[in-house]
């Protein structure tokens, strides 16, 4: 992490590191071997331990209170105690708190006039309130140049100001702190307030969004840390799949992106804005699992419905049947519409994987809408819940929704805080998980799907033999949850789920009790899990097609037939 301890606090190493490597939290700008060596954030042990804790910044707070703070160590002596020692110049005890303590080590035999006043004006503020309420948060050099409050100061969303010359920012190789952060010469002290007032508010809304970012994607846990670490060194070795800096610098960040997948950026649904005349395909594909022991394609059969639908709908560009069942396809399902037909045989092996399965089939589509095999469902709806998803492609975007209902208490034994004990199987508003027996989503999540661990599809796997209907559904939310940190979309209108009307209470207990202990253990293996930062949130938005209901000429509504639906 660092070299060097009291009393010289010397940056020389120890060892000749010859050829290795330096991977290290102190780095100096103008010493470290470019794109060689890699700089890290200062962080201890207990962030490590807690390391499963994410924490959610605030973008916006219209009523912070204070321009700049401090609250801090001062060093009367020795390395890194000229720039602390001038802090008390600037601090106007309004706008700007800069608060240091001389209680420290053998503080008292070194203490000067001001450290009793300091000491009492020091306790007088909390920590934690004082970066919460802050849009520029001081990281001054300590003995050494890096410091433990530069990730502080980034967990509660407030911009960081660098008072530490010569200090490479961590991962600064691919982060363009520019962007989040002000680098600020140490020598220029005194004139900082009168800098940092002249930032407009606009410049100022734009760098938190950027320490959301930055913080969320590569900071927030010590995996995170050692997943971004792993990434740009990916990145030296394979330059042809390397992700350019606009990937690591913005939504969602380069963790989420995989340019093994493809090195076009317009394959992936998060860079519409930084592609320029950008539009996503027009069509799409439908991917339907048929489980059955008989699938049923006769005239008048719930699969031979769905197949006219996707003929009518012209914006079906190809159907795609997962192929589950132990019947032998027929031969003339190929033949039965215009559409091509194209049947997958996933391995049994991967029965947890077989709904979202990553294939080359996809690969001249955009948008995908998986559909279960006994789904109903209509063109209007198909078209409508289309369109709204390309206005939001990186979430999900479905016909059904539902909630995690409550959480408690993690049982004894359990490494994590919360976990899901009972879902709400009732109709309402709010929601955070759609049902995957319907659901619209970009091809890219199919990839990271069948990334998941093993671990998680052979929980999949098992529940869907123990008859759960919504196995899928719970990974697939919280893998789009995870990467996008929002909720998925709602399409209106539709019956809530086919629990409520087809199945007996006694059946629904049952679906009930299955997907509640599958998502205990999908969120409760925290050394194995996917999800350990448990990423559902809840939502009330619903898309209702313009003009729904109202009564108007029926001519001026471009998706009438979703009237009769419900």
């Amino acid at each position: 992490m660092y070299s060097g301890t009291y009393p010289k606090y010397s940056e020389k190493l120890d060892i000749n590191i010859e050829n290795a490597m330096l991977i290290s939290a102190n780095l100096i700008t103008y010493k470290h071997r470019n794109k060689f060596d890699l700089s890290l954030p200062l962080f201890n042990n207990k962030f490590v331990v807690n390391h499963f804790n994410k924490t959610k910044i605030q973008i916006y707070n219209p009523n912070k209170k204070y321009l700049l703070s401090f609250k801090g160590k001062r060093y009367l002596y020795g390395y890194g105690s000229e720039t602390r020692n001038s802090l008390h110049y600037l601090h106007d005890g309004e706008e700007i708190i800069l608060l240091t303590t001389c209680k420290h080590g053998n503080w008292e035999k070194y203490k000067d006039e001001r450290c009793d006043n300091d000491n009492t004006e020091y306790d007088k503020y909390d920590y934690d309130s004082l970066l919460t309420n802050s849009i520029f948060c001081l990281v001054p050099r300590g003995r050494r140049l890096a410091s433990y409050r530069f990730l502080e100061v980034l967990r509660f969303g407030c911009i960081p100001v660098i008072l530490s010359n010569g200090w490479l920012l961590p991962f600064s190789e691919v982060i363009d702190w520019s962007e989040a952060s002000i680098v600020y010469d140490e020598d220029n002290l005194y004139m900082l307030t009168d800098f940092l007032y002249s930032i407009t508010e606009d410049e100022i809304m734009k760098m938190r969004k950027q320490v959301y970012v930055i913080y969320n994607n590569y900071f927030s846990s010590f995996q995170k840390i050692v997943n971004t670490i792993t990434e740009i060194l990916k990145d030296r070795i394979s330059p042809a799949q390397a992700r350019p800096h606009e990937v690591w610098n913005t939504y969602p960040g380069a963790l989420n992106v995989d340019f093994s997948f493809s090195t076009e950026m317009r394959d992936f649904p998060f860079y519409q804005k930084l592609i320029e005349d950008f539009e996503f395909r027009n069509t799409y594909v439908v991917s339907i699992l048929v489980s059955s022991h008989q699938p049923n394609f006769s005239s008048g059969s719930n699969l031979n419905r769905i197949f006219l639908q996707c003929t009518d709908s012209k914006l079906v560009s190809q159907i795609v049947l997962i192929w589950l069942s132990p019947a032998t396809p027929p031969i003339s399902i190929k033949k039965l519409h215009n559409i091509p037909v194209t049947i997958l045989h996933p391995p049994h092996k991967d029965r947890g994987r077989a709904k979202f399965w990553h294939h080359a089939v996809y690969r001249n589509t955009d948008a995908i809408l998986s559909l279960d095999e006994n789904e109903t469902i209509i063109k209007d709806e198909m078209n409508f819940a289309f369109d709204v998803w390309k206005s939001f492609p990186n979430t999900l975007v479905g016909y059904r929704a539902y909630s995690h209902n409550r959480i408690i208490s993690a049982p004894e034994g359990s490494n994590i805080k919360n976990i899901v004990n009972n879902l709400d199987t009732d109709p309402g508003n709010r929601y955070s998980l759609v049902a995957t027996s319907a659901v619209f989503y970009h091809k890219y999540y199919n990839y990271l799907y069948s990334r998941l661990s093993n671990l998680t599809h052979d929980t999949i796997s098992r529940y869907t033999l123990k008859g759960s209907l919504c196995s899928e559904d719970i990974p697939m939310n919280m893998l789009v949850a995870s990467i996008t940190s929002a909720p998925p979309i709602k399409i209106g209108p539709r019956p809530f789920l086919p629990l409520s009307d087809t199945f007996s209470t006694h059946y629904r207990q049952i679906q009930t009790d299955l997907l509640e202990n599958c998502f205990i253990e999908l969120v409760d293996n925290t050394s194995t899990t996917d999800f350990p930062d448990f990423p559902l949130i809840h939502s009330m938005v619903r898309a209702d097609p313009l003009l729904y209901k109202d009564d108007v000429d029926i001519n001026r509504k471009k998706y009438k037939a979703m009237e009769l639906v419900a």
